[in-house]
């Protein structure tokens, strides 16, 4: 709870919601709010990536995943997992599947949910290593996985394919919206934009 003369600094990517209590007559209540464009820092970015442009990856990877399985917002956490436990596998000096007819890939391929064919599980995953390798410092893909790409951030969250009217609607923390009669397909009312549901 902030005091009188107090301020709250929330840094750019942190979910949070805020609420005002009751205010005493003669008060004041103010809530401010800075938006502005990454799109120059993201599009030709300064190596390393700091913070912020770190966790713009880490979203843009979500989006990439649910984009390339059809806006499967389900897909994600489970790509999350096998990447994690591919890179540490291979990390740890753990061989690729090796034997004929053996998934080159078998901490991914395990992750692979029913439906997705292997090729293209399979084919992701290696182009998001090699983007990975190409943006990140030597050395830092598993700490940026660990740190930015948990699966267990999605554990017990309402994932789905995320509508054409609502597409590209993720909550600030990469959750996907879930459906609601305000943002269902049917639904006369828009899909809330990132100041409505933050």
């Amino acid at each position: 709870t902030l005091q009188p003369g107090e301020i709250l600094f929330l840094p750019a990517y942190w979910w949070h919601e805020v609420t005002t209590g009751p205010v005493p007559a003669g008060a004041l209540a103010v809530s401010l709010n800075f938006w502005y464009s990454a799109m120059q820092q993201i599009l030709s970015p300064e190596w390393p990536l700091g913070p912020p442009l770190r966790v713009e990856l880490a979203r843009q990877l979500e989006y990439l995943v649910a984009d390339s399985f059809g806006d499967a917002g389900r897909a994600v956490p489970a790509f999350f997992r096998g990447l994690r436990a591919q890179v540490d596998a291979a990390a740890a000096g753990l061989p690729a599947g090796e034997e004929e007819g053996s998934a080159a890939w078998p901490k991914m391929e395990a992750s692979r949910p029913r439906g997705v064919a292997p090729e293209k599980w399979r084919g992701l995953f290696e182009y998001v290593v090699w983007r990975l390798l190409l943006l990140l410092e030597p050395g830092h893909a598993g700490c940026f996985l660990a740190d930015l790409c948990d699966p267990r951030r999605f554990d017990g969250l309402p994932l789905q394919a995320v509508t054409a009217a609502g597409r590209g609607r993720m909550f600030g923390d990469g959750r996907a919206v879930p459906t609601t009669p305000y943002n269902s397909n049917t639904s006369t009312r828009k899909v809330p934009d990132a100041t409505e549901v933050a």
